[in-house]
C-alpha cells in the first residue's frame, strides 16, 4: 500500500516510454523502408518529351535502392536499431563512406556516445573538428597497415580486458589543419589511436575544389 504522494495511491507502473519509442520504430521503419522503392529520385528543371531526366532519375533510383538492401551488408538492420535508439536518446547518426579493405560503399549506424563534437556547435556542418570514437579489433587495424592505407601504430589494450583481440578505440577526426603553412586551415581526416600515435592523414577536399586569387578574379586551380 502506498502512501505518498497521497495516501492509497495507486501502485501501477506503465512503461510509457518504452511502449513509445517502440511505436515511433514500428510506424517509420515501413515508411523509410519502403520495399523496392527506397531511394526515389527527383527531376530537377524541364524535361524533354521522351522523358530522359525521368527514365536517369528511375535508374539510379533503382540502382542505389539495390545498394542499400543486397550491397550494404547490415544497413536494414541498422536501420532497425537507430529508428528504436532514436526517441529514447534523442539523438544518431549515420555513417556513409567507402571501405577501401572491402571495396564497397558503407553505411554505419553511429551512436550519439561515439561522437564528440563542441557542445556550442550549431550543427555538424559548422563544428571545426568532429571526432567518430570508432572501435575496432586489432585485426583490422593490421589489415589496413598491410594494405598500405595506415601508418605503422602501437595498440594499447584496455586494463580491465586481457584479451589481445579485443576491442581498441580508434580516433577518426575531422579537423581543420594548416599543412601547407599558407595560414589558412583546410579540412583533412586524421585517424589515430587514444595515445596520439597518427595512422593516417587523408584531405577532405578535391583538387578541383581549391581556388586562388589571381589579378583580383577567383580561379579555381
Amino acid at each position: 500500500e502506498k502512501t505518498w504522494p497521497w495516501k492509497n495511491a495507486a501502485n501501477i507502473h506503465y512503461q510509457l516510454l518504452t511502449t513509445a519509442a517502440v511505436q515511433f520504430q514500428a510506424r517509420a521503419y515501413p515508411a523509410i523502408v519502403d520495399g523496392s522503392n527506397l531511394v526515389k529520385g527527383r527531376v530537377l528543371g524541364p524535361d524533354d518529351e521522351q522523358g530522359t531526366k525521368r527514365a536517369r532519375a528511375t535508374r539510379i533510383a533503382q540502382h542505389m535502392t539495390w545498394q542499400l538492401l543486397f550491397q550494404m551488408p547490415g544497413w536494414e538492420e541498422d536501420t532497425d536499431r537507430l529508428l528504436l535508439m532514436l526517441p529514447i536518446v534523442g539523438v544518431c547518426f549515420r555513417k556513409n563512406y567507402y571501405d577501401e579493405i572491402r571495396r564497397t560503399n558503407c553505411s554505419a549506424m553511429v551512436p550519439a556516445e561515439h561522437v564528440v563534437v563542441n557542445y556550442w556547435a550549431k550543427s555538424l556542418d559548422s563544428a571545426s573538428r568532429i571526432t567518430h570514437i570508432k572501435p575496432m579489433y586489432p585485426y583490422e587495424v593490421r589489415e589496413r597497415i598491410s594494405a598500405g592505407l595506415w601508418r605503422e601504430v602501437h595498440l594499447e589494450q584496455e586494463e580491465q580486458g586481457q584479451d589481445d583481440q579485443g576491442l581498441v578505440d580508434i580516433l577518426e577526426q575531422h579537423c581543420l589543419i594548416d599543412l601547407d603553412g599558407d595560414g589558412y586551415p583546410e579540412p583533412y581526416i586524421v585517424t589515430l589511436t587514444k595515445r596520439g600515435d597518427i595512422a593516417r592523414i587523408a584531405p577532405c577536399f578535391d583538387a578541383e575544389d581549391v581556388l586562388a586569387m589571381e589579378d583580383g578574379t577567383v580561379v579555381r586551380i
